[in-house]
């Protein structure tokens, strides 16, 4: 693998951990992004429902925000699990947006 990917992301990916998420995770939100969060071991997903639009939108919204995550990787918190979801407002932003969303919403949720 080559050097630009050297940060291994802890991906969710059992539907049962997902279910355990929206069940009794705290949200915070914002026009951009819900952020889903509880206790945890350091894992992430990435969604983004077909309300969002086409599978190109829908695409570069979950890009945006998996750069998000990785460029706020190394002072992520391990403790917790959690999931993003691309919210309307994402559709047209730059990454730069979207990185204060994030950057705001972490705040918010403490970690």
């Amino acid at each position: 693998m080559c050097g630009l990917f050297s940060h291994q992301m802890n991906i969710i990916k059992k539907k049962e951990d997902f279910q355990k998420i929206y069940k009794e995770g705290k949200s915070y939100s914002d026009s951009n992004i819900l952020l889903l969060v509880v206790k945890g071991s350091g894992r992430v997903a990435f969604a983004a429902g077909k309300k969002l639009g086409s599978a190109p939108v829908r695409n570069r919204a979950k890009r945006l925000m998996r750069e998000c995550y990785r460029v706020n990787s190394d002072d992520a918190s391990n403790e917790v699990d959690f999931i993003m979801i691309a919210r309307n407002g994402i559709i047209g932003k730059k990454l730069a947006d979207v990185l204060k969303s994030f950057e705001q919403l972490r705040k918010k949720a403490g970690i």
